[in-house]
């Protein structure tokens, strides 16, 4: 019979392992973004006469 248990454990830790390298991944990409010599982000407004709007339909 399997061991279900330490299936479960292995699992866990690699998911866990995937998770942590997941966020530091992310605070790197935002570290990098704050530390740009230009933050900047730009509201992009919809142009209400395109007809490609799927919430149009």
């Amino acid at each position: 019979m399997a061991d279900f248990k330490a299936m479960y454990y292995s699992l866990f830790n690699k998911v866990t392992d995937a998770v942590h390298i997941l966020e530091e991944a992310q605070k790197m990409s935002e570290s990098t973004y704050i530390d740009n010599d230009d933050p900047s982000i730009s509201l992009i407004h919809p142009d209400p006469d395109n007809d490609d709007d799927p919430d149009k339909h």
